[in-house]
């Protein structure tokens, strides 16, 4: 915002055009408040269970009925908190939290206004649908078919024309808000997601084949063997088996049910596609279908409000929380990992062990990093890019660019092209290295992060030590692994082509005295040395020639040096033009 609104938006548009925005956009309000900072980002996301304390239970309440909900609703919001993944992504810089709290307000949206037929209503749902649709380009896969399903109750309900009508700025907010991004960025969004479905992307990180049954089982086991998942499945069972007992009565929750199985086909598709998209899928990552496993949670909620089961749901509940206790503190870094695993062993449940690691409090010196890389590069005017080889959770690329960001630093930051050629072979990347010519290659020793990413890296860093246009410094910071980092800097001059007199007219020095570079009055460029001679100057081909000298220059890509063809050098001192100052021949 420094630079105003207008560039805000342009960096918004421009800043990570394969995803939607407001994953970085949520945290702006606290930096500009407390500062940038990682903490602060990840409280920023954590805003997201106010919305989620309202849209959570309101679902349950809105299935369970008017007598039974706001029991359903807190039975439902426990279990939901309990869930590990829940945990996991409260504590991380990661979309999942926001993401599925906007499915959850904007499918109750939806609900309240096939229910109520309130254009607020709408307006409230075209908002949340919006901002999910900023959040990340799965959302639709969460929220369209309940919006089908409840606009189809509502025409059977009114008539076509009613239900534009209410429905219309649930419809035209999306577009006006989120349109515009997708439509500027449609290219670069189909090209990563197609990428991140992909099946190399998949082989690289080593999740097996898409319809292969152990992996498959695999993925099911970790999204479903935890407490609060089988709590839930517990509670579904149990209003199943007392489903004939329930079939007799009168009770008003049960009329009610009746009345609104849409209700319980939106859930169950909620469910269902994500599911079987992400278990067909080639990318099996639990944070894939985490929204998807709200409407579990919410029968389970309904489940355990009725009346026959309401004790049997209570001690559930503390039973969870009993299983669940030891990760959770571990998780919020209050026990030990050892006492945590005391605690799960002696309630006979390794299931309990399950749980996120705490925050890492060790410092990874990353600003100092940052700091040393551009020192070395002397990246306080020019850009200079920056080979990473390798990886680590620690040195997220764009965790560089915001600690370069702080700190004033001009860097630019690539890897090897590991994604678009798995296979790549030592020679490809040496190419690769020579194509892009990198002012300086990093190197960090130790285990790095995903393997494929540095299984070159030794032969790499053999090849750079025998070249002798690279010279290597330990940057001496020894991180908390016992890892160092080592930057190799290319030391041939590279140069820019002279595009005009100003590029060069100011003060040089020369040894121990100053030269001076001019536009003379009528248009001439001039070289003056401490002597007083003076030469014309021409400017050929992106290179200065001082004819009567028989010499030529060439300036370095700082712009800072010319390097003259008689082998001197002059250092830049100041520019614009300058009299009265000496300097030497070239």
């Amino acid at each position: 915002m420094q630079n105003g609104l207008h560039d805000f938006i342009l960096a918004i548009f421009n800043i990570d055009r394969g995803r939607v925005p407001l994953l970085p956009v949520v945290a702006q309000p606290a930096f500009y408040i407390f500062g940038p900072s990682l903490d602060v980002a990840v409280i920023s996301l954590n805003f997201a269970w106010f919305l989620l304390a309202w849209a959570l239970p309101g679902i349950a309440r809105e299935l369970a009925g008017p007598y039974l909900g706001d029991k359903a609703g807190f039975f439902a919001f426990v279990l939901f908190g309990c869930y590990p993944l829940t945990v996991l992504l409260s504590h991380n810089y990661l979309v999942e939290l926001l993401l599925v709290a906007f499915i959850c307000a904007a499918i109750y949206s939806l609900v309240l206004l096939c229910k109520t037929r309130e254009i607020k209503w709408s307006v409230f749902a075209g908002i949340f649908i919006s901002l999910g649709l900023l959040t990340k380009v799965t959302f639709p896969v969460f929220v369209l078919p309940a919006f089908v399903i409840l606009a189809y109750r509502m025409v059977r309900n009114c008539s076509v024309q009613c239900a534009f009508r209410v429905a219309l700025p649930a419809i035209l907010i999306p577009i006006v808000f989120a349109g515009p991004y997708y439509l500027y960025n449609i290219k670069h969004i189909i090209k990563l997601v197609a990428w991140l479905s992909s099946r190399n992307l998949s082989q690289l990180y080593g999740f097996g084949g898409a319809l292969d049954v152990p992996t498959i089982i695999n993925y099911w086991r970790g999204v479903f063997v935890n407490p609060a998942i089988l709590v839930a499945v517990l509670f579904i069972v149990a209003t199943m088996f007392f489903r004939r007992k329930w079939s007799g009565s009168k009770s008003p929750d049960r009329m009610y049910c009746r009345e609104d199985n849409h209700l319980i086909i939106l859930m169950i598709i909620w469910f269902a596609i994500p599911f079987m998209l992400a278990t067909c899928g080639e990318i099996k990552d639990p944070r894939y279908i985490y929204p998807g496993l709200v409407p579990i949670f919410v029968f389970a909620g309904v489940a355990a409000a009725r009346n026959s089961v309401s004790r049997l749901g209570t001690f559930l509940i503390i039973l969870v929380f009993m299983i669940a206790l030891p990760g959770y503190l571990y998780s919020n870094n209050l026990i030990s990992a050892k006492t945590a695993v005391k605690f799960a062993s002696a309630l006979k449940m390794d299931i309990g062990q399950a749980a996120d690691a705490p925050p890492d409090h060790r410092d990874w010196m990353v600003d100092n990093l940052v700091q040393g890389i551009a020192c070395k590069l002397d990246a306080l005017q020019e850009n200079k890019s920056v080979l990473f080889l390798g990886g680590n959770r620690y040195y997220h690329l764009r965790l560089l660019d915001f600690e370069g960001l702080l700190g004033g630093f001009h860097l630019t930051y690539i890897v090897l092209p590991y994604y678009a050629n798995p296979s790549m072979s030592l020679d490809e990347a040496l190419k690769f290295i020579a194509d892009n010519s990198p002012a300086g290659i990093l190197y960090k020793s130790g285990e790095n992060w995903p393997p494929f990413s540095s299984h070159l890296d030794s032969g790499i860093v053999a090849q750079l030590k025998k070249n002798p246009k690279y010279t290597e410094f330990d940057l001496g910071i020894v991180q908390p692994d016992g890892s160092r980092f080592t930057l190799f800097i290319d030391r041939t001059q590279k140069y820019v082509s002279i595009k005009s007199a100003s590029d060069l007219v100011g003060s040089w020095k020369v040894g121990g005295g100053l030269a001076n570079i001019a536009v003379s009055d009528v248009g001439a460029l001039t070289v003056t040395t401490e002597t007083g001679v003076q030469g014309f100057a021409t400017i050929q081909d992106g290179v200065v020639y001082v004819p009567g000298w028989d010499v030529s220059g060439r300036v370095t890509s700082d712009f800072k040096y010319i390097h003259w063809s008689n082998g001197s050098v002059w250092n830049r001192v100041s520019s614009g033009e300058t009299s009265n100052t000496s300097g030497g021949n070239p």
